[in-house]
């Protein structure tokens, strides 16, 4: 059975005298089986390169904050409540009220599918993902971060390194570079030498969402972050809030830039020396 529908896409409006603007989400409504569903984008690079550098935290924040709160409504419909006849702009209208915010939605459009939950991913693919780079960003891997720290270490004699798994109930992580002594030392290099602010930052997120996870791991383990930095000294005020962000990992015991590999090594060195503490 066909099911109509109205939507409207989530703008990034630039300017509010030309109108520039680029589409950084969709919303699908279909009263009559009492659905309401967005999907917006976290990542702002597109909107960076056309009209220059954006708070990329607070983009993300917007985009993702609009995108639960119309869910939110949307899953209260489908309890049956009053705002099941209210009308897809009022309804908006309570998440983004109309105003000369960056953030606009574009007049109504509809049509009719038997499949809501596709319709949104379709309309999705059509209005922004297609137009989203998914070409590799990175200007260095992790593998060759990790070559500036090894050559130090080859020059103590404190052990070859082995893979450790760490697990907890949601997740699984392998680190390649593990030393155990009482505790597991794990080292992972990390290459924030990318081509985009935002591929630093949800870089940065994606690592304090795994070490918080860890956490929870049986395992006792300490952290170490072997980090290369941006060659682009554009990008370094980036590098910094991914910094920032990745402080905030629990079982965190160093965070070290490539300058800094002879004084990894030493630290490294010095702890698989100390006595074992259970």
């Amino acid at each position: 059975m066909k099911i109509p529908y109205t939507f409207c896409i989530l703008r990034y409006r630039y300017d509010a005298v030309t109108q520039e603007f680029i589409n950084v989400g969709v919303v699908v409504h279909a009263p009559t089986n009492q659905f309401l569903r967005a999907k917006c984008t976290s990542k702002y690079g597109r909107v960076s390169k056309m009209f220059g550098q954006i708070d990329g935290i607070k983009f993300r924040q917007l985009t993702e904050y609009i995108e639960s709160k119309i869910n939110e409504i949307g899953n209260c419909l489908d309890t049956g409540t009053s705002d099941v006849g209210s009308s897809s702009k009022k309804l908006l209208e309570r998440v983004l009220p109309p105003d000369d915010s960056a953030l606009q939605f574009s007049d109504l459009g509809a049509g009719v599918t038997d499949n809501l939950e596709k319709e949104v991913e379709a309309l999705f693919e059509r209005y922004i993902s297609k137009y989203e780079e998914t070409k590799d960003r990175n200007r260095r891997s992790d593998s060759e971060i990790w070559k500036s720290f090894s050559s130090p270490l080859e020059k103590r004699n404190i052990g070859k390194s082995i893979s450790k798994d760490v697990s907890t109930s949601n997740l699984s992580c392998k680190f390649q570079h593990a030393w155990k002594n009482g505790v597991w030392h794990l080292c992972e290099p990390i290459s924030f030498d990318l081509k985009e602010p935002e591929s630093i930052l949800n870089k940065a997120i994606q690592w304090l969402g795994q070490g918080t996870e860890l956490k929870e791991s049986t395992d006792k383990f300490k952290l170490y972050l072997l980090l290369g930095k941006p060659q682009d000294n554009n990008l370094q005020k980036h590098y910094d809030h991914a910094l920032g962000i990745l402080d905030k990992i629990p079982n965190l015991q160093e965070v070290y830039q490539e300058s800094e590999a002879e004084k990894f090594a030493d630290d490294l060195e010095r702890a698989l020396a100390e006595t074992p503490h259970d």
